[in-house]
């Protein structure tokens, strides 16, 4: 009995077995794009800060240079422009005046959000009873930004500085107990009283390092054997996993405290985090692997001349006649 007959006899019982009868078509799989994500305050972000901002270590662990500002960058899922960043190191400089300078050069780009993540924490290094005088003069010059900022809080390094011979901050030049009071209370009011300033609680990542315990954030965990990646020896300079929780500490204060950033604009996944700005420096790592190449290899030398064509050949031999005085006789 052929597939025809057999269909028909099926349709004389019941239709549906007809179509129960015919061969399953597959229907390709629709492409749905992700929904894009508005979040206006993060179109024009800005990055400035110092030594922890600057990751100058990170560039070991991705090839090539990066920075919090590309950690920022690569988190950001809603439409937004690239993101521009001021920092300078620790080393030899005055972080307070540094900041004034950043904070002009931010005011220039009319950014939609600031974020300075460890510029603060600085500014009172080494600076004594002016801590509070230098303090003051670093928020005046971030309030005169004139724009929403997300502030990192004051971590207490005291213990690390201590428990380290290779800390690159002295305990010693450190604000006491009583003057990080001070500093804290003051920081508090200022967010308290200028509108548009987000506290990031950056101070809770140095704390779970100093204390060994394992930080759970957004869905993430840093286990105890996974400290060290965080930060290097000394428990206070950060690598690049280090940098991305500190943004992630920040962006979770962020959209916790404002209702204008979804929570969907942001990267949460530190490993896809952390895979996105790897990626993003390929170019870079081709560029650097081709320049070590091209110096093993040392100068090139040109190729050799082609040989003398017949008609030079002939010429050459008539020049050397004529030198020689014979004229072209035998």
């Amino acid at each position: 009995m052929n597939c025809m007959r057999l269909l028909t006899l099926l349709a004389l019982v019941s239709p549906m077995a007809v179509v129960a009868a015919l061969p399953a078509q597959t229907v390709p799989p629709t492409t749905v794009p992700a929904p894009v994500v508005e979040a206006p305050l993060l179109g024009k972000v800005v990055v400035i800060g110092s030594e922890l901002s600057l990751g100058a270590g990170w560039a070991a662990e991705v090839g090539a240079t990066v920075s919090l500002a590309d950690v920022v960058e690569q988190g950001v899922l809603a439409p937004h422009q690239a993101v521009v960043q001021h920092l300078d190191t620790l080393a030899g400089r005055d972080v307070l005046a540094d900041l004034e300078r950043q904070a002009r050069l931010t005011k220039e780009h009319k950014p939609t959000l600031v974020v300075a993540l460890d510029s603060l924490a600085l500014v009172t290094y080494d600076a004594g009873e002016a801590a509070p005088e230098r303090f003051d003069r670093a928020l005046r010059a971030l309030k005169g930004i004139g724009a929403p900022l997300v502030l990192g809080d004051l971590p207490d390094w005291r213990t690390l500085a201590t428990r380290s011979e290779r800390s690159w901050l002295q305990a010693s030049k450190l604000p006491s107990v009583a003057m990080q009071v001070n500093l804290t209370a003051r920081l508090t009011a200022f967010a308290a009283d200028t509108k548009d300033v987000v506290l990031a609680p950056v101070a809770r990542l140095w704390s779970h390092l100093e204390r060994d315990e394992p930080l759970r954030l957004r869905g993430n965990l840093w286990g105890r054997a996974w400290l060290p990646d965080l930060a290097g020896a000394d428990r206070q300079m950060l690598r690049l996993d280090g940098g991305i929780a500190l943004w992630l500490l920040a962006a979770d204060a962020l959209v916790t405290q404002r209702r204008d950033v979804p929570a969907a604009a942001l990267v949460w996944d530190a490993r896809e985090l952390r895979r996105r700005v790897y990626e993003s420096r390929a170019k870079e790592r081709a560029a650097q692997a081709q320049l070590e190449l091209d110096q093993q290899r040392g100068p090139q030398r040109p190729p050799p001349p082609p040989p003398p064509s017949p008609e030079e050949l002939r010429r050459l031999k008539r020049e050397k006649q004529e030198r020689d005085g014979s004229g072209g006789r035998e």
